[in-house]
């Protein structure tokens, strides 16, 4: 038995689910996402790149539509999804 020598990633997407906007509550998935952000260790900086993962594309372009520094903040990009 051969032992990695770095951890295997895991991928806020391996951990959780894609965002259903029809099924879905956003403020719910949003308090969901930030506790396994949490839990895994995810800095603020990455965390709008592991919740865009998690998005569908209509949602993303939203936010893609953003001015390039607000897009990257997830306190901003919070905010305009709970709209």
């Amino acid at each position: 038995m051969q032992i990695p020598d770095r951890p295997a990633k895991i991928r806020m997407h391996d951990v959780m689910p894609r965002f259903n906007p029809k099924e879905d509550d956003v403020s719910l998935f949003l308090v969901l996402f930030e506790r396994q952000a949490k839990i895994m260790n995810i800095g603020a900086e990455n965390q709008v790149v592991q919740l865009i993962s998690l998005l569908p594309p209509d949602i993303f372009q939203l936010i893609a539509r953003e001015p390039g520094e607000d897009a990257k903040k997830y306190d901003y990009v919070k905010a305009l999804l709970l709209q």
